[in-house]
């Protein structure tokens, strides 16, 4: 089926991929917000620091999302922060440099090694250290069945586009706004 868009689907949707493609270069402050003594997450969406008072209080996930990147993940990551739970988003990865050399070591260079696909064998419990307690986007929301097991009373969120198609546009345009 081919769809017609029109121009002001096609801004909308630019709009859309360079503010995601915005966020995902947090990376670049990131020295900044560590001399001003805070994340960019906390400085950029106004919320308590989640590595500031004590991490170690926090020793679970509370809510996890699990839509795939471009299904609303960005929207539900502010919802849950406003609503008090310090949420982890695909672009905190830069942030923490534990938090990505656990998925690098533990999920991503095994696979690439073997190469075998495979799940892996990540660490969840790092990112309540870092005073997170809810997470959404990739890489976690391949993981609701394993994060289950090892946090029972932790809560699931399905996002999703209107169809696949619909995906695709919002993701290619995120894609070509990344790079």
């Amino acid at each position: 089926m081919t769809r017609n868009y029109s121009y002001l689907d096609i801004a909308r949707e630019s709009y859309a991929g360079f503010k995601v493609g915005f966020n995902h270069n947090f990376w670049v402050v990131k020295d900044f917000a560590k001399k001003a003594g805070r994340s960019v997450s906390s400085i950029v969406f106004n919320v308590d620091d989640p590595e500031s008072g004590d991490p170690s209080s926090i020793d679970s996930l509370k809510v996890v999302g699990v839509g795939y990147g471009r299904t609303g993940t960005y929207s539900l990551g502010l919802a849950l922060n406003e609503l008090g739970y310090p949420t982890l988003h695909t672009y905190h990865l830069y942030e923490y440099h534990d938090i990505i050399k656990m998925w690098t070591e533990e999920v991503f260079r095994p696979g690439i090694e073997s190469k075998i696909l495979s799940k892996g064998n990540p660490d969840f419990g790092i990112i309540p250290k870092h005073g997170f307690t809810a997470a959404v986007d990739f890489p976690m929301a391949l993981y609701y069945e394993e994060i289950n097991e090892q946090y029972p009373d932790c809560k699931f969120v399905l996002t999703t586009r209107k169809d696949s198609e619909v995906w695709f546009k919002s993701w290619n345009t995120m894609a070509i706004n990344i790079y």
